[in-house]
């Protein structure tokens, strides 16, 4: 079944809303110019189960909760903040996880970190843009291969986007947010659409600091010449520089994340882990080093959720 209709569409916006908002079927069926001949089919896509409601975080401190990759909440009383949305539907599986189901109602900030499929999923982020407030990108963009998440984000129907450079700081209820430095190399191309993120909740912080780096060959409109191609650095991060961070930062307690060894990334991001590849093996060892220090650390698969009081800090490195 194909419904010809635009990305930026109010169709598209009800038909989500109705997750949680109820409204007649007929009302969506004509909103969306669905034919006769697909209306069968169309109605297997609803239900009359009502969704259970989502339990607001109501604690002191602040709350962040891994929803596998990149994508992280972390909430306080007052404010919501999602990064790189992507996110596992609700379906039955052996492997713990936060779904869909377990968003806020409002999500008051999404952050990009910058513009990779595995962070700027248009599959995810068209579910969410009826419940989302503003969205923060990255300032930069205009290039082949660094064009405007603003523009893109834009053109496909989000109202509220705002851009911010490093060491910016936006105001949010209860805090701020910081844009600072992205330490992959995006093998040394002139990529600017790219921040990690410094999220203070009262007296609570968390380092959203994904990812490693890109291959841009196909951009390339010439071949390269292979001593030159070779001196491209695409390494990402490793154990010296993970660990670089965790002592910069003084941190209590640091976690890998965004490696992409989720279910639901198989078919966006094609990674197969062994015991010997180069992320798990860099991985382990800042993990050890960490413990062993008495460090809390782990590698986040799947889901986790950390809670803190205003007396602790927290930071995340990935």
């Amino acid at each position: 079944m194909f419904v010809a209709r635009p990305f930026h569409h109010e169709g598209i916006d009800e038909l989500f809303r109705m997750k949680h908002h109820p409204k007649p079927y007929d009302s969506i069926k004509d909103l969306l110019g669905i034919e006769e001949s697909d209306d069968a089919l169309f109605r297997t896509f609803f239900t009359d189960e009502v969704p259970a409601p989502y339990p607001r975080y109501e604690g002191s401190g602040m709350r962040t909760r891994y929803f596998g990759h990149a994508c992280i909440l972390v909430e306080s009383r007052g404010v919501s903040i999602l990064s790189d949305p992507v996110l596992s539907y609700d379906y039955q599986a052996d492997l713990p996880r936060y779904t869909y189901s377990d968003l806020p109602d409002v999500i008051d900030y999404v952050v990009i970190t910058h513009n990779h499929q595995d962070h700027v999923l248009l599959e995810t982020l068209i579910q969410l843009r009826h419940r989302t407030g503003t969205i923060i990108v990255p300032r930069g963009g205009g290039s082949l291969q660094d064009p405007s998440l603003r523009l893109v984000l834009k053109r496909i129907g989000f109202r509220n986007v705002i851009e911010i450079d490093e060491m910016e700081t936006i105001e949010i209820e209860g805090g701020a947010l910081t844009g600072l430095p992205f330490m992959g190399e995006h093998s040394d191309l002139d990529i600017r659409t790219k921040m990690t993120y410094l999220v203070r909740l009262g007296s609570g912080s968390a380092l959203l600091a994904a990812d490693l780096s890109w291959l841009y060959g196909p951009l390339i409109t010439r071949p390269l010449d292979r001593k030159v191609d070779h001196s491209r650095r695409l390494s990402g991060s490793n154990y010296e520089r993970g660990i670089d961070i965790v002592n910069r930062f003084r941190c209590k307690e640091a976690y890998v994340y965004a490696m992409g060894m989720e279910p639901w990334l198989k078919y966006i991001m094609a990674k197969d882990y062994t015991p010997e590849s180069d992320p798990i093996i860099a991985s382990n060892r800042l993990i050890e080093d960490c413990r062993s220090r008495g460090i809390v650390a782990e590698r986040l698969y799947g889901e986790k959720e950390i809670s803190i009081t205003y007396t602790t800090r927290e930071r995340m490195s990935g």
